[in-house]
């Protein structure tokens, strides 16, 4: 008990005592005896509000103890609390330290990107530029190698029954040395050499092997039999080749071609200048091609590069209709082909 709770108790205790001794010297009579009862209805007074303090200061003093628990409890709560706190801003203050190491790496990584991109459009650019470069180089090694004529072409068509029964018997004429028959099994290749034919022959299969017959020139007596084997193998043939070039056979005037095959199975005429001349600056990858031919013009022709720059090997099926001119060399060979298609391909070598 503290100490205004003995302060309270004091007049209290002083009002009992009193009491109490009044009892001692009290009279034994009737105003005594009213006097007494009040006294000790006091004292009772008095004792129960003592005890009533008593009992008050010490509920008091629980219920303090209690309160200080509580703040005790608080307190300590409040420590937990500020303790969580501590450590949840230490580890915020890190995170935000982690952030910031992050975000400079991600700087520098963004920058390095930076440099990266600039680099791969400086290397584009540069690509662009020497893509050009090489560009304008091709353009230009192409305008150089087409500047020139198409070294070669071949010209092949399989020969009718008729024309082919023609040329045997051209063959049958000619009779070979050392007691052979005929030459008309063998197949010839007819090499133009200004005025007169260099005429070689393919090996023919026999019972007994293979026979060669040695070659022969056409301005030889015994050999000029050979030029009407030639003439007639050669069709009269105009190849318009675009708009600015065409190929002009013609036997009757000696436009030959510069070799000439003669087999049963295809008669080819290989094509070289000057006897023909196409420029290949006027060639397109699409070369639009008409023929003129005399009645007996082939259904299918053969149309092959000897070039190792231009590329094309096409068999063209015309359809020959009659056409009159008045150009002398196409009034000779009055047929003439609907317009075909030869794909050709320049490489650069």
């Amino acid at each position: 008990m503290d100490t205004i709770g003995w302060f309270q108790l004091i007049p209290l205790i002083a009002a009992a005592g009193l009491s109490l001794s009044e009892f001692r010297y009290d009279k034994d009579d009737e105003e005594s005896a009213r006097r007494r009862v009040v006294r000790v209805v006091s004292l009772v007074v008095l004792l129960v509000a003592m005890a009533g303090i008593v009992i008050g200061r010490i509920q008091s003093r629980r219920e303090q103890s209690a309160r200080e628990a509580v703040l005790q409890q608080q307190l300590e709560h409040e420590r937990e609390l500020l303790q969580i706190s501590h450590r949840l801003e230490e580890s915020q203050n890190e995170n935000l330290k982690s952030q910031k190491e992050t975000l400079n790496k991600a700087g520098e990584l963004a920058d390095s990107q930076t440099a990266m991109i600039d680099l791969q459009s400086k290397g584009l650019d540069l690509s662009k530029v020497l893509k050009a470069e090489q560009l304008q180089g091709n353009e230009q090694i192409t305008r150089l190698s087409k500047d020139r004529y198409l070294s070669g072409i071949e010209i092949s068509y399989k020969p009718s029954a008729a024309q082919w029964e023609r040329i045997v018997n051209l063959y049958r004429k000619i009779e070979p040395g050392d007691g052979e028959k005929s030459y008309y099994d063998t197949p010839i290749i007819a090499e133009r050499l200004g005025d007169r034919w260099k005429v070689d022959f393919e090996p023919v299969d026999l019972k007994e092997g293979q026979k060669w017959f040695p070659y022969v020139y056409t301005n030889e007596k015994e050999h000029q039999a050979f030029e009407s084997v030639i003439r007639e193998a050669c069709i009269g043939l105009l190849v318009k080749w675009g708009d600015v070039s065409q190929i002009d056979i013609e036997p009757m005037r000696s436009d030959y071609p510069a070799v000439v095959t003669i087999s049963k199975n295809a008669i080819a005429m290989t094509l070289r200048p000057p006897n023909m001349a196409l420029y290949l600056g006027d060639l397109r990858d699409e070369a639009i091609v008409v023929l003129r031919g005399r009645k007996e013009a082939p259904t299918e022709i053969r149309f092959k590069s000897l070039d190792a720059s231009v590329i094309f090997d096409e068999t063209l099926k015309p359809v020959w209709t009659k056409q009159m001119s008045h150009i002398p060399r196409e009034r000779v060979k009055p047929y003439v082909s609907t317009p075909q298609k030869i794909h050709v391909i320049f490489r650069t070598i």
